[in-house]
């Protein structure tokens, strides 16, 4: 779970190489739908790609020859399984790099999963041999409901977030929270405090990841911890 904005670097969840045609990764960064995949980055490098047009995936600058990139922010129709059949290499002189369409499984769409998706050349030259670590600058969880505004979308409010985490992760119902109280808590968190160096910026806000092996009750601390509060809860019969 992403929340906020911040650097994230996921777990590998599919490669596969066809001998001439380019090795295929794909590296999940969100277990859910995120707002938006800002920048993509290969160890410290961050990879300028086109993400639209006839040449979407193409690269620029030191990695142009060794790969082509592809971002899905975890929408519940995306399907990068087709994008790995229908995958082209735009570059002049370079052949085919999709993959049979037999290897791609139903539960290749990865629909819900915000994921980099990548095919590289030539990389045990550039990478010495080793597969590419990719990393992205992520804004996070676009799926957090705001009582005040009775909208959904994205936000680094912290009492939102927990809020989010306590219906959507937890379980609990919506009518089980203190409402009037996360209210006041948002607001607190969306005030505006001045800067030394001048300017402003509002009073608190979470960027991080919360991982799947995580205690509810860590990640509750967490999120607490980020806006300065406490979180507390009483018995009903």
């Amino acid at each position: 779970i992403v929340f906020g904005r911040c650097r994230v670097a996921g777990p590998l969840i599919f490669a596969h190489n066809r001998k001439k045609h380019g090795t295929h990764f794909v590296v999940a960064l969100a277990g859910h739908e995120v707002e938006e995949i800002e920048s993509v980055w290969v160890l410290e490098d961050e990879v300028p790609f086109l993400r639209t047009g006839t040449n979407a995936g193409r690269v620029t600058g030191k990695y142009r020859q060794a790969l082509i990139i592809h971002t899905f922010t975890g929408t519940s129709t995306q399907d990068i399984g087709a994008a790995m059949i229908d995958a082209r290499d735009v570059r002049a002189g370079v052949s085919r790099i999709s993959l049979d369409p037999q290897i791609i499984e139903e539960t290749d769409k990865f629909r819900g999963i915000a994921a980099i998706y990548a095919i590289t050349r030539a990389w045990s030259q550039l990478f010495e041999g080793e597969t590419p670590e990719f990393s992205a600058i992520v804004r996070g969880n676009n799926q957090i409901y705001d009582p005040r505004t009775e909208a959904t979308g994205y936000t680094a409010n912290p009492a939102l977030c927990a809020a989010w985490y306590i219906t959507a992760i937890m379980g609990f119902p919506w009518s089980s929270l203190d409402e009037a109280a996360l209210v006041t808590a948002a607001d607190h968190c969306d005030a505006t405090v001045p800067l030394k160096a001048g300017g402003t910026e509002k009073r608190y806000e979470c960027h991080g990841v919360i991982t799947a092996d995580t205690q509810h009750r860590e990640a509750l601390d967490m999120l607490a911890r980020s806006m300065a509060g406490l979180l507390s809860h009483e018995e009903r019969q």
